[in-house]
């Protein structure tokens, strides 16, 4: 059930657009100016959400595991969450 929790979380990462605004380059190919700033904070807080399930989700299974291959699994899905998300989205 975490693992599906953390399937989630990053599918979520995946499906969220990197930049608020990103539309306006599939509307029209041809614009190659800067896009709006996002000014409004929101979505960071949505991937500070995302992030934080995956992580909590893979602590307790990592915590609840019977063998240490399966600690080591979790760790390694918590650490494919903050790459996925340090790559999608930039570290700041």
């Amino acid at each position: 059930m975490l693992q599906g929790l953390t399937a989630a979380c990053l599918l979520a990462l995946f499906l969220l657009p990197s930049h608020r605004y990103d539309w306006m380059r599939e509307l029209d190919p041809a614009f190659s100016g800067r896009l709006p700033d996002d000014a409004s904070g929101d979505r960071w807080v949505v991937i500070a959400l995302l992030l934080g399930g995956c992580m909590v989700a893979q602590g307790l299974s990592a915590w609840l595991a019977p063998v240490s291959r399966l600690r080591w699994l979790a760790l390694g899905l918590g650490m494919l969450c903050a790459v996925v998300t340090i790559w999608r989205f930039g570290v700041g």
